[in-house]
């Protein structure tokens, strides 16, 4: 009898402090909420395994808002574990997730093959669920948020007709579920044009970029960051269209409001610092270009390290301007850093790898040619 009442009391307190976390998290308070969950893992023992998963899976979303990959992994495969150990209803569902967001860690990191892996072995249990228990809001919520994870690694991995299926499966199910002006189907077309652009399917890419976008705005109002990253996913897009002005209007836009959200050094702004230097450059500016393009490049390193495949399109059109400007040791430099990033992490037939390829073809026939 004591020991189930101690059990009790200490699962009644980490439960407690849980949703402490939460909401902490919510207010931004990520360091306040990583102390409360630190404690209730160090204190919380005698707790079930179930009340445990929760608060390591909670620690793990802490950390990884901490940009601490390796602990958040940890947590995360800790809250896979202990929840396989549980008998409670609930134990499949905080396992799957933490599952799904060990997926999203190794996909940041670039490890998009661990990603795929992990991803759609959850993908697969919970279509196995939903084949016994029929339509389930719950386990719908879980397949549009796996769907999407598992899309946007294959995307980055060169899958790209695999990534259209996911989201399109996944669209469908939210404008069922919450019909067509909410912002997760505001998700969900973003994901949509970023396919198409990197599929360098420009026309495609503008419908769900600017559908996107027009919802955002619509649930939001015009001044929110999700607005403004709607408008940074569109810029680019109308630049491939040879719409430069408007391109940079709306990047300059999205870059400022970025910048004084995130802070100068944040990985969103150097993406739009990326493609802001690109608009630039297509409007015959290459010497206001190669600064941006450089910052740009700096976060980057800074926040995923050096050897990150999202490196690699910077690294390309650096090199470009190298080229563009005489400098041929310069740009078969960067051009080759960029070519071992990717032959480990894309697939072979990725649009970024034969660019890069074919730029240092052309560079060594030239050198042929001289």
């Amino acid at each position: 009898m004591a020991g189930s009442r101690r059990v009790a009391g200490a699962t009644s307190r980490v439960e407690r402090v849980t949703g402490e976390c939460l909401a902490a998290r919510e207010r931004g308070e990520i360091r306040q909420a990583l102390t409360l969950a630190n404690g209730a893992l160090a204190g919380g023992s005698d707790a079930t395994p179930l009340a445990r998963a929760r608060i390591q899976y909670v620690q793990g979303l802490l950390l990884f808002d901490s940009e601490n990959l390796e602990r958040a992994e940890h947590a995360f495969t800790e809250a896979v574990r202990l929840a396989a150990n549980s008998a409670a209803p609930d134990a499949p569902g905080i396992g799957r997730a933490a599952e799904v967001r060990l997926g999203n860690l190794y996909r940041v990191r670039g490890a998009y093959e661990a990603a795929e892996i992990v991803l759609r072995r959850v993908l697969g249990a919970i279509d196995r669920e939903l084949r016994v228990t029929g339509p389930n809001p719950a386990l719908e919520a879980e397949l549009v948020s796996t769907c999407n994870e598992l899309a946007v690694t294959y995307k980055y991995f060169g899958k790209f007709t695999e990534a259209r299926d996911l989201y399109l499966r996944a669209l469908s199910l939210l404008q069922r579920a919450l019909g067509p002006d909410h912002c997760d189907v505001a998700t969900v077309y973003h994901n949509l044009g970023g396919l198409a652009h990197a599929r360098r399917d420009f026309h495609e890419a503008e419908r769900p970029a600017r559908r996107a976008l027009a919802i955002r705005e619509r649930v939001l109002g015009t001044d929110h960051i999700d607005v403004a990253a709607e408008r940074a996913a569109l810029a680019p897009i109308l630049m491939e269209l040879g719409r430069l002005e408007e391109a940079e209007e709306l990047m300059r836009q999205a870059l400022t409001a970025l910048s004084v959200h995130y802070g100068d050094d944040h990985y969103q702004v150097a993406i739009a610092l990326h493609n802001l230097a690109a608009i630039v450059y297509r409007q015959g500016r290459a010497g206001d270009a190669e600064p941006l393009f450089q910052r740009s490049l700096r976060i980057k390193e800074k926040a995923l390290g050096p050897h990150h495949p999202e490196l690699a399109g910077t690294l390309n059109n650096l090199a470009l301007l190298r080229r563009k400007a005489g400098d041929r040791p310069g740009a078969v430099a960067l051009y080759e850093r960029g070519l071992r990033i990717l032959l480990t992490t894309v697939v072979p037939a990725h649009p970024a790898l034969r660019a890069i390829r074919q730029a240092l073809a052309d560079l060594r026939d030239q050198d042929g040619s001289a």
